[in-house]
């Protein structure tokens, strides 16, 4: 028997709104389960990335004084990092979405040639 549990501050309504109705169907069950997790990771790496892009703002807003110009470029790896954690979320995801759509559908798994 496999349990799993998710910490409840990382768990999106609207994320289980989306799988819900599938819930009925039983053979899509580890499929919409490893969706819903892929879904929850994206909305985390999302608003991970904008609380830090707010705290960047803010300290820019306070840090810079009128009247002053400047030429450098400060690079904020945690931004970064986020945004490229949020787009390997997405290509998972679509990985998982297009398994679910194939066994629910019964589609094949080799590629086709239109």
């Amino acid at each position: 028997m496999t349990v799993y549990v998710t910490d409840p501050k990382y768990n999106y309504e609207d994320v289980i709104d989306l799988i819900t109705p599938l819930s009925n169907l039983a053979h899509l069950k580890e499929y919409q389960r490893r969706l819903k997790h892929k879904l929850s990771a994206i909305r985390y790496h999302s608003d991970s990335f904008k609380k830090e892009e707010d705290d960047w703002i803010e300290r820019y807003k306070t840090s810079i004084v009128g009247g002053e110009s400047c030429n450098v470029v400060e690079d904020n790896p945690k931004i970064i990092y986020e945004v490229e954690a949020f787009l390997f979320q997405v290509k998972s995801c679509l990985d998982v979405l297009n398994q679910l759509i194939r066994v629910a559908f019964k589609l094949p798994y080799g590629r086709s040639v239109l």
